[in-house]
């Protein structure tokens, strides 16, 4: 099937999908993400107070209102994402990283299709996408392969657990653990992320290995 490429604006008019623009530490950086309030998974760990999604800042951030447009994009984005393959995709040669997913996670094999697939139209971008549904990227990475430009980053479910995925899902690239205040990561975790710029730092796009972040 070919998959045409049109600007970012073509592609939002023609999919109704929308493309944010993040801030904060990830200023300068642009996403593709849903509503984890739509996704039976997210919903499900975020009401495991075992899990780090119980903590989940973005769910909170969406659910506060503070963007009055956000959750209907986020959701509108689900709902096409996750029922048909894109046969058309955006251009964003002019960024330089992509974020898929800083809200949620993917909802079923075709939203993971779809975002490969627009990694492999966009092989001069470096693409990352965060996930706790390994199985999910293991399917989809089977009918699409996997582009060099796109990196895996497994998230941890468990805070200070360093998840071991490594031997099952040899596509993962990156493993991000969150930690309580106090809590030292391992030695061999190479990134720890902090308040820094992600568009400088770019190991998660970039770079494979074990990541570490402070729980908010």
């Amino acid at each position: 099937m070919n998959i045409k490429v049109v600007s970012v604006a073509q592609f939002e008019r023609e999919t109704g999908i929308h493309i944010s623009h993040l801030s904060g530490k990830m200023d300068k950086v642009r996403a593709l993400s849903t509503y984890a309030g739509m996704n039976p998974s997210c919903k499900t760990m975020m009401q495991n107070k075992a899990t780090v999604c119980s903590h989940c800042y973005a769910y909170k951030q969406v659910e506060s209102g503070v963007y009055p447009n956000q959750r209907t994009a986020l959701e509108r984005n689900g709902k096409v994402l996750s029922k048909k393959l894109l046969t058309i995709v955006p251009n964003l040669s002019k960024q330089e990283i992509f974020r898929f997913e800083s809200h949620g996670d993917v909802i079923n094999v075709i939203h993971a299709r779809n975002y490969i697939r627009i990694a492999k139209a966009n092989p001069t971008v470096n693409f990352a996408a965060w996930t706790k549904r390994p199985s999910i990227w293991e399917s989809a990475i089977g009918k699409e392969g996997k582009p060099d430009n796109l990196k895996i980053v497994y998230s941890s479910p468990i805070v200070n657990y360093p998840a071991e995925v490594w031997n099952r899902f040899t596509f993962v690239d990156s493993i991000f653990t969150v930690y309580e205040k106090g809590v030292v990561a391992p030695n061999q975790t190479p990134c720890q992320c902090g308040k820094g710029s992600c568009n400088r730092c770019r190991f998660c796009y970039t770079k494979s290995g074990m990541i570490a972040e402070t729980l908010r």
